[in-house]
């Protein structure tokens, strides 16, 4: 299915684009305890989505499950870990710029990601099973690649992007 592949490999990129810059946000602002353990919270979002996606194109996606003991478990991490991030205190090694609601709010940021996360692995899904593993990671990676670039050379110019090349 090459309009499959390619579609879902280049809307998981778009979406991973939102995917890492609010992780890299919440991880720039935020402890990284209580960020890394948020990622916990995927399968949350994810398993409704999976479900949908099975619903809406059940050909293409493989039908997801998961046992009553695994769904506590997941409820009890996910309770462990709202509970501690909405008690913890902002305790980032960086003070966040004015006006950026997400870098003040780095838990926030951090829930952002994995909503982005919980949508774009069902398209890594369809890519993968649309076609080559490999060829999936390239065309994803590629497109995040790509809008990165242009984001930062709308945004900052091509003075910025070229420092960073030259000094990363």
């Amino acid at each position: 299915h090459p309009f499959s592949f390619w579609f879902s490999a280049i809307i998981s990129g778009v979406l991973n684009v939102g995917l890492f810059y609010f992780f890299v946000k919440a991880l720039r602002y935020g402890d990284l305890s209580i960020i890394s353990a948020t990622q916990a919270l995927n399968p949350v979002l994810a398993l409704p989505i999976s479900l949908i996606a099975f619903a809406l194109l059940p050909h293409v996606v493989s039908n997801p499950s998961v046992s009553m003991v695994g769904f506590f478990g997941i409820l009890v991490v996910v309770v462990a870990i709202a509970v501690n991030g909405f008690l913890q205190k902002r305790s980032g090694s960086r003070e966040s710029p004015s006006g950026d609601w997400f870098a003040a709010h780095p838990f926030a940021s951090a829930l952002m990601s994995v909503c982005f996360a919980a949508v774009s692995i069902n398209f890594d899904k369809l890519a993968i099973d649309a076609g080559n593993p490999f060829a999936a990671g390239v065309v994803t990676l590629s497109t995040v690649a790509l809008i990165t670039l242009l984001w930062t050379l709308v945004a900052s110019g091509s003075a910025r992007v070229a420092y960073l090349f030259k000094r990363y």
